[in-house]
């Protein structure tokens, strides 16, 4: 086991950082250095993104310091890339060097294709500015890397560009910088408020030390426990957070369904892993069924069941990739219509106190590109890395629509749904040690902040799906909620129907009895003619980018359909029941 050196951390935020709200700070990213490109396009990264990291200053003093960007993540320890792997920090006596994997030094980052690298063990001053002040300093354990490579298995690789930024404390050093800044007053607790936003759809990530910005929070807010070490040495390490995961479902916001269902589709069915992991849940105290997951911002992908990554694949454009391991879209107009709808991606999750939580993952969120050296030419994907094997873990793709608290003094941690690219006015609350909860604003306001990136389609159209496999298939679409008439109307429909039936026996068995009584009269019948309307046309968008998806006419209530229903033998009509309506219904094979 290798020890750490000690160094000193100064704590601020680069450049525009500030003490936003009393007792805590907001910290920089890199897509707020608006015309600086040091640190891709736009502050952009990939080459699997594009993402948004924070910014932090590492060096002895403002005028030496070397700006570097960061993962914020729960672990202890600080990841930083040298100059010489390829990073921005510089460190002349960085020449103590161990060779291993990056993973092996931080579980945190064990879901993740890092390869062999080698670092050394460092100290020195990490300094996150305000201004020309300076915050700090704080002693704090670090590793620097001299090479941090992420590997497929297609032999393409490509070097980290961002570290991670250590915010939880050490057995060996329980005070972390979040608990000395706070015992020096410059926060008021131990808490983190996070959300990685979208780099893409151009949201600003969101970092409060010692606090949260409430617009960042919407809905349902569960709390979960944060994990720092293994209770049991039999069962493997899951660092982070740590939820039941009950389901994930596939479904529309609004409007029609680009699915080639008429309800929500739940993915959980199709799980198929081992029975360790559900054992492993029930034994931590989960809902026979449930799987244990956890959440880390400093892992890109979503890594799940290999069943439910597959599962999802039949009802989307999707191919896998066995030299990338993932898998990528087939971009063409059902890719697009599916990217560019109110779809999500839906995780339901069980904390502590049993409360069910759901989070919407929206697919524009889900549909990021790859860049050389990965892949040879730009290649859109979906996020969603299949395990044979746990640990599960949500990664940044799923942050960017989640809410993320860690309170570490009492090691907890807060999960809530966030809102789309257009959020309502930032209020940032603190975080006070005493505190037991987060304040979200109404879960209403989550359609509201898509409703300007979403085109919301028809309730009947046509959707060709082309499977992982290659085939395509091509049915009608209804809306996620049922599609077709409202509940009541289609129970009048239903009704007229039927009475009008037995009008027609009625009068049929009037004009039988009143035959045999008169002459032989010639009856002409009359029939209808039923017609239906062509579809509509679609717009073919351009490839690739939601932002040009053809627009789709909407939006339209959604209910569900009514089931059909016999008359009774003794003439007495049964009204057909109206479904009630769920905002997201579970489907579970246990």
């Amino acid at each position: 086991m290798i020890s750490l050196l000690r160094f000193t951390i100064v704590l601020g935020v680069v450049h525009t950082a500030w003490v936003c709200a009393e007792g805590t700070i907001k910290m920089d990213w890199t897509t707020d250095t608006t015309g600086d490109n040091r640190f891709g396009p736009g502050g952009r990264l990939g080459p699997d993104g594009p993402w948004q990291a924070v910014l932090v200053s590492v060096g002895l003093t403002y005028s030496t310091a070397s700006h570097s960007l960061m993962w914020p993540s729960g672990t202890s320890t600080t990841n930083i890339l040298l100059a010489d792997g390829r990073g921005r920090y510089s460190k002349s006596d960085a020449n103590a060097t161990s060779i291993g994997s990056a993973a092996e030094s931080d579980a945190w980052l064990n879901p993740s294709n890092t390869s062999d690298s080698s670092y050394a063990h460092i100290h020195d001053d990490i300094l996150i500015d305000q201004g020309t002040d300076l915050i700090g300093p704080y002693n704090a354990s670090i590793y620097a890397y001299h090479q941090w490579d992420v590997s497929f298995p297609n032999g393409h690789n490509y070097t980290a560009r961002a570290g991670i930024l250590g915010l939880g404390p050490s057995e060996s050093n329980p005070l972390s910088f979040l608990g000395q800044m706070k015992a020096g007053g410059t926060i008021a607790s131990t808490f983190c408020g996070l959300h990685m936003g979208s780099a893409l759809l151009g949201q600003a990530g969101s970092m409060i030390l010692g606090g949260y910005e409430q617009n960042r929070v919407l809905g349902d807010v569960g709390t979960f426990d944060l994990q720092t070490s293994d209770p049991n040495e039999n069962y493997l390490f899951i660092p982070g957070p740590l939820a039941f995961l009950l389901d994930v479902v596939l479904d529309v916001e609004t409007g029609g369904s680009p699915f080639n269902e008429s309800s929500s589709i739940s993915l959980w069915p199709g799980i198929n892993d081992t029975r360790f992991y559900a054992d492993q849940s029930r034994d931590r105290g989960g809902r026979t069924g449930s799987r244990l997951i956890s959440f880390n911002p400093s892992v890109p992908y979503m890594y799940l069941p290999q069943g439910i990554c597959k599962t999802a694949a039949q009802y989307l454009p999707l191919t896998w990739d066995a030299g990338l391991e993932l898998y990528t879209w087939n971009i063409g107009e059902d890719a697009s219509r599916i990217i560019g709808s109110p779809a999500y991606m839906a995780f339901v999750l069980a904390d502590i106190d049993a409360k069910n939580v759901t989070i919407k993952v929206p697919f524009q969120l889900l549909n990021l590109t790859l860049l050389p050296p990965i892949v040879d030419t730009p290649t859109q994907y979906f996020p969603c890395d299949p395990k044979k094997h746990g640990p599960y873990v949500l990664g940044r793709a799923f942050l960017q629509a989640a809410f993320l608290g860690f309170e570490f003094e009492h090691n907890l941690a807060y999960i809530a749904q966030a809102p789309g690219p257009t959020m309502e006015q930032s209020i940032i609350k603190t975080y006070q040690p005493n505190s037991t909860s987060v304040i979200p604003n109404s879960l209403g306001t989550f359609a509201s902040s898509w409703a300007s990136s979403w085109k919301i389609l028809d309730n009947d159209t046509t959707t060709n799906t082309s499977n992982s496999d290659g085939t395509t298939v091509s049915q009608p679409t209804s809306s996620s909620s049922g599609g077709g008439l409202p509940g009541g109307a289609a129970a009048g429909v239903a009704v007229g129907c039927v009475l009008g039936a037995l009008a027609i026996v009625a009068a049929a068995s009037f004009l039988w009895r009143k035959r045999k009584k008169m002459p032989r009269q010639t009856m002409t019948d009359k029939t209808s003619e039923a017609t239906t309307a062509p579809p509509s046309d679609q717009t073919t968008g351009d490839d690739g980018y939601p932002t040009e998806l053809a627009h789709c006419q909407g939006p339209s209530e959604a209910y569900g359909n009514a089931p059909p229903h016999e008359m009774v033998e003794d003439g007495v009509l049964e009204a057909p029941h109206q479904p009630s309506r769920h905002e997201l219904p579970l489907r579970r094979s246990w």
